[in-house]
Formats: C-alpha cells, structure tokens, sequence
C-alpha cells in the first residue's frame, strides 16, 4: 500500500544478512525491486528465491511481474504464469490474480475472466475490481473500467496508474 515504503525499506535494510534465507524476505525484497524499477537487482534476487527449492510458484510470479513491468509483455508473461500452474508448483491464488491481470492486459478476456471466476470461488471477490477493470478497458467500456475501479474502495498505487491509464484511453 501506498505510505508504507520507509517501513518496508527499513525491515530489508535491518534484515540485509537474513534476506538470502529466508524465502519471504526474498519475495518481499523481489516485488519491491520491481516496483522501483531496479530491474537487474530484482532479477538477481527472482533467481536466489527459485534456487532454494520449494519456491518456484513465488520466483515465477515474480519473474511475471518483472516481464510485465519491465518489458510490458503481458503475452509472454501469461504463458510463463500458465507453466507455472501446468506445473502445480502451488501458490494457485497469487498466480491466478497475476495472469487475469496479465491476460486482460494482453486482451486475452477469455483467461482473465476464468481466473477471476477461479479467485471468487475461493473466497476472494474483493481483490477482482481492479482486474475487472482491465477487462473493461481491454474491452474498450472506459465507464465500466471506472465503475469496477470504484468498488474496489481504498485504491492502491497501482489502481491509480490504472485509473490514469483508463482516463488516457478516453
């Protein structure tokens, strides 16, 4: 969430030795990179989490996330979100939100809505608006896109860069 980056800083500055053991370090460390765009460190800390075994599920979303951000290949990122799932590497509710955003950005509405189907299945219908909303706009409704946005309450940094994306697409 947005207002929590000093704390986040402060918890891998302080757990710096600590990190390369521990498997959710790494994966906070990984997403964090990637937001800040420090793409060659975020790949060096991606290939550390899917060396120690056991983590493959996480280190593939992350690598997902960095082809996204990185290389706005949404296409290539949806097929190495669905290996990993073909695989059962675990992990189904982060990878399943991770493609439905990868696939609606790619305009693949048939997997977006499938997984979105599959995350409200399990309980989660509130993580969906924002994904709901790359449907619309992948679909060409700017008014739905806004319209699912706005049920998703509290927006996160990345529903405002979509907010913006759907008003630019105006």
């Amino acid at each position: 969430r947005v207002g929590w980056w000093p704390q986040l800083h402060e918890l891998v500055r302080d757990q710096a030795d600590h990190i390369g053991r521990n498997p959710v370090l790494l994966d906070v460390q990984a997403g964090m990179l990637i937001a800040q765009g420090e793409f060659k460190e975020a790949d060096k800390v991606i290939r550390t989490l899917l060396g120690m075994g056991g983590q493959e599920a996480y280190a593939g979303g992350r690598r997902a996330m960095l082809v996204m951000r990185r290389d706005q290949d949404f296409v290539g990122a949806q097929r190495m979100l669905t290996d990993v799932l073909q695989r059962g590497s675990g992990g189904q509710m982060f990878i399943r939100r991770l493609r439905a955003v990868a696939a609606a950005s790619a305009g693949d509405i048939r997997v977006a809505r499938e997984d979105v189907e599959f995350l409200k299945a399990r309980g989660a219908p509130g993580s969906v608006a924002g994904i709901e909303a790359r449907i619309r706009l992948a679909q060409g409704d700017y008014i739905g896109a806004e319209s699912e946005l706005a049920r998703a309450g509290t927006l996160s940094a990345q529903d405002e860069l979509l907010r913006a994306r759907i008003l630019e697409a105006r």
